[in-house]
């Protein structure tokens, strides 16, 4: 029967709990860093719909107003 040397007792246990220590961490980090780019390129997507709802916006109130003017410069041009 061998014997192991008792300062090498317990060696694989405790290298073994390192690397798990250490995978727990590396996946831990990488959620967070997912959460924060997936809520980073939401952020993105939202801020570019408003920019595109307030450009949809200021055609349709230039249009409007085109089309007040037409109307009342057509008025004008009535005989009464």
């Amino acid at each position: 029967m061998k014997h192991r040397p008792p300062h090498r007792s317990g060696f694989s246990l405790i290298l073994s709990l390192t690397v798990m220590a250490g995978i727990v961490m590396l996946l831990v980090t990488l959620s967070a860093f997912i959460t924060i780019e997936s809520r980073a390129a939401m952020n993105q997507q939202l801020a570019t719909r408003a920019r595109l709802n307030a450009l949809v916006s200021m055609r349709l109130a230039l249009a409007h107003l085109q089309q007040e003017h037409h109307a009342t410069r057509c008025q004008r041009r009535q005989p009464a």
